[in-house]
């Protein structure tokens, strides 16, 4: 409230424009209506209505010098939207809603501003309220608002409480940030668990707009404060770039590699994963966390698995194929496949190997080069009889590989001849 009230009054404005300047103001969005509404009746400098006496005893002032604030008897029915935001004053007496000043204010604006709805009864109640604040104290920005509208002006009255300043920056846990960045629900649940957390406005307000940007699959725009934060929080600047596609700042970077090296190394190496490049591949099949990052990192290392890979048994390769369908990815499968066939047969389990085969279809855009030399070291006429079943749905690059694969059975090596002889395509000259 403190920080609105600054930037209306910095300069001589209107009421008016004071209230859009601190419409303007993250402070102003992190508050709940009521209190907002005690900051447009300071903006505006609202005054008490003038009785029915004082306006007969004062015929030269007319109407219309009246300051602008001023309001009819009844203006709790005509008046403007921001004093339906108050809590009536029945509500006030039950509920004791936020703190004792702000139930005093609300009571007092009530009584002066719709004094034809006053009940007498609820005198007590404001005097109690009264006596409270003058023991106790008020905050500070109470006395900044009575000092702008004469409504509240008895605030001035009251001490004022010390008030303890809540840091602005705020230092986090960083076991949620271990996340997939691509995962949106992650990051909207990541987003809203440290806006909980925040006190600065400014960070808190971009928190919650980021959030909505990605819930409504809107662009992503990552601007100051979420591209610069700091410590542990750093981790979020990262993860939305990474979410958005966009370069890591160089800043963010560093700032998590102080707050959690080996949470920080696993976000480069998903960067780098995501781009194809794998890095460190027996540190990455030895990873053993399940949270989602480490997860997204198995499946893009096994996505784009380097020719070490071939070496790995026919478990890690099942292990690994699992993930990709799983994660609906169809790159690499096809590659992984013919590796686990091959670990199979080095295992000396040649009948799995068949059966491994035989769940396996092939189409236009499977690559056989691997395949072919499986088929020939299986030696089996069920092997065999497979890629037969497939061979009019091989392109001619397939067919030139099954002809030329002079180690495979005939009545194969004759299909491919006839299907390349029938379509007259590139490879039958070649």
């Amino acid at each position: 409230m403190e920080t609105c009230l600054k930037a209306a009054f910095s300069k001589p404005k209107s009421g008016a424009v004071r209230v859009s300047i601190m419409n303007r103001e993250s402070a102003w969005k992190m508050l709940d209506k009521p209190l907002r509404a005690h900051l447009v009746i300071a903006a505006h400098e609202q005054e008490p209505p003038a009785s029915e006496d004082d306006e007969d005893a004062s015929p030269r002032r007319p109407t219309m010098n009246r300051p602008r604030g001023r309001m009819r008897r009844s203006g709790r029915q005509t008046g403007p939207a921001h004093m339906s935001w108050l809590h009536k004053p029945k509500e006030i007496i039950d509920d004791s809603p936020y703190t004792t000043a702000y139930q005093l204010a609300t009571l007092l604006v009530h009584k002066q501003l719709d004094e034809d709805n006053w009940d007498e009864a609820w005198n007590s109640h404001e005097n109690l309220l009264r006596e409270t604040c003058m023991v106790e104290g008020v905050h500070p920005v109470w006395h900044t608002i009575g000092e702008k509208t004469p409504l509240l002006g008895q605030f001035l009255a009251f001490p004022k409480a010390k008030v303890v300043k809540a840091k602005e920056t705020t230092t986090m846990g960083t076991d949620f940030f271990w996340i997939d960045p691509r995962d949106n629900d992650a990051i909207i649940t990541v987003l809203k668990l440290a806006s909980a957390g925040v006190n600065d406005p400014d960070i808190k307000v971009a928190m919650q707009k980021a959030t909505s940007q990605i819930s409504g699959g809107r662009t992503l725009d990552l601007t100051s404060p979420l591209d610069s934060l700091d410590g542990s929080m750093a981790f979020i600047s990262v993860l939305l770039a990474l979410h958005a596609g966009y370069d890591v700042p160089e800043a963010a970077r560093k700032a998590c590699e102080k707050a959690d090296g080996d949470l920080a190394e696993a976000l480069e190496d998903f960067e780098r994963l995501t781009a194809g490049t794998v890095n460190d591949w027996p540190s990455l099949l030895s990873l053993s966390r399940e949270d989602s990052l480490s997860v997204a990192r198995r499946t893009l290392g096994w996505q784009h698995a380097p020719s070490d890979a071939e070496a790995c048994s026919s478990a890690e390769l099942e292990s690994g194929l699992a993930l990709l369908e799983q994660a609906g990815i169809h790159e690499g499968r096809d590659r992984l496949t013919w590796w686990r066939l091959n670990a199979l047969l080095r295992e000396g389990k040649s009948d799995e190997a068949v059966e491994v085969l035989a769940e396996r279809r092939l189409d236009a855009s499977s690559d056989v080069s691997e395949l072919l030399p499986l088929v020939v070291s299986l030696n089996s006429e069920q092997a065999n009889e497979w890629l037969m079943r497939f061979m009019d749905e091989l392109d001619e690059h397939a067919l030139y590989h099954v002809l030329h694969e002079t180690a495979l059975s005939a009545p194969l090596r004759r299909k491919a001849a006839q299907r390349l002889c029938d379509e007259q395509g590139a490879m039958w000259d070649e």
